[in-house]
């Protein structure tokens, strides 16, 4: 590939850069401000030139391009703000907020990234949609904020919070694609939304919301957060499922948000919290948290580590969907990687009258019923 050639030698020659800068600086004694950018550059090219090579090789299947054209996406605008921000100085360009940029890339790009992993799964497309768009929004919101305030925080900031809690919720909610979940859980997280953005309102205000806006704000979120987060637990295929334990974490995790709901009401609003009320909070947040990560340890423990008792193989084909390589017996079989599911049927010749398989018979006649078989000829 032409473009995997071009993206190699930039990295060899930024590279080369960084080498030569090291010299100069070594023995011809250049100002060090100069040899220090100098090298800034050549390391940051060579750090992009990696990540884009990554991204080339990721971008030849179906499944792994959302991935590849995200990284790509990310390394060119990180690229830019912090190149920017290291030349800026000689056209009088505030180099604080390029960098400030840049840093806000970096920030989004985990979700960014999870986002368009989700999109290479065909069950999950839609809810990897929904978090690139929420997190693209937010992330162009906080570079146009840096820009028009470049030494404050911009008060309008307070407003992407929600959106980045509720807009990741809802993203997680959506990630089995069960429409009735969906439908019912909408509306809590929607009034969720809506009084959490009005609570924001209120302090940028320099007022203070009434207790019923923290009462109706954190009710609905604890009902949004209970009916999203466990989804992560349930995002598996149905034969790596271990019941018990998605079902105590999911009854964990409804505990820990309801405790830490009440924890914050009443800092929120100045009331006094009870020791046992904060120590709940914290444990049952500790053993929801432990609870999602041994669930999630133990499902990969059972997909990557247990050897399963199968049919044998009779040969490997590339899945039509990811093109990953896989092996695929007579009957029904199934892609671990993306899901979709295949029926191998060979055809044997039968008896048309009774349907015996004559595959191993070398009678003209059918051993079962005695009906004439009708042979080919090859003869030439």
């Amino acid at each position: 590939m032409a473009y995997k050639h071009i993206v190699l030698k930039v990295l060899y020659c930024s590279l080369g850069i960084a080498a030569i800068a090291g010299i100069a600086a070594l023995f011809i004694g250049v100002d060090n401000d100069v040899i220090g950018r100098l090298i800034g550059t050549s390391l940051l090219t060579a750090a992009a030139t990696g990540l884009l090579l990554l991204s080339i090789r990721y971008s030849d299947r179906d499944s792994t391009k959302p991935v590849s054209t995200c990284i790509s996406i990310l390394t060119y605008l990180v690229y830019f703000f912090f190149f920017t921000a290291i030349w800026c100085y000689l056209f009088r360009g505030d180099e604080d907020v390029f960098a400030l940029s840049g840093l806000m890339v970096l920030a989004s790009s985990t979700p960014l990234l999870i986002g368009s992993c989700l999109m290479g799964i065909e069950r999950s497309k839609f809810a990897g949609r929904i978090l690139v768009i929420v997190w693209c929004f937010l992330t162009i919101w906080w570079i146009i904020d840096v820009f028009s305030n470049p030494h404050r925080f911009a008060p309008s900031a307070n407003y992407t919070t929600p959106i980045a809690i509720f807009g990741s919720m809802f993203a997680v909610m959506c990630l089995l694609n069960n429409k009735s979940l969906i439908v019912f859980g909408i509306t809590p997280l929607l009034i969720a939304f809506v009084s959490t953005e009005a609570i924001a309102h209120f302090y940028i205000g320099n007022q203070l919301p009434s207790h019923l806006h923290w009462k109706i704000a954190l009710f609905t979120s604890w009902i949004a957060a209970s009916l999203s987060l466990p989804n992560v637990l349930f995002f598996r295929l149905k034969k790596y499922q271990t019941k018990v334990l998605e079902f105590v974490t999911t009854g964990l995790i409804v505990i820990a948000f309801g405790f830490i709901a009440i924890v914050v009401y009443l800092s929120s609003t100045n009331q006094d919290i009870e020791e046992w009320q904060q120590r709940f909070a914290a444990g049952f947040g500790i053993l929801a948290t432990a609870g999602i990560l041994g669930t999630l340890v133990w499902q990969s423990i059972q997909v990557y580590m247990i050897p399963k008792a199968s049919k044998s193989f009779i040969f490997e084909v590339s899945c039509p969907r990811c093109s990953h390589a896989i092996g695929l017996s007579q009957g029904k079989n199934h892609c671990p990687y993306c899901d979709l599911f295949m029926q191998i049927n060979f055809e044997s010749p039968n008896c048309a009258s009774c349907h015996y398989d004559l595959t191993k018979s070398d009678s003209e006649t059918c051993p079962e019923c005695g009906t004439e078989v009708l042979v080919e000829s090859h003869d030439a």
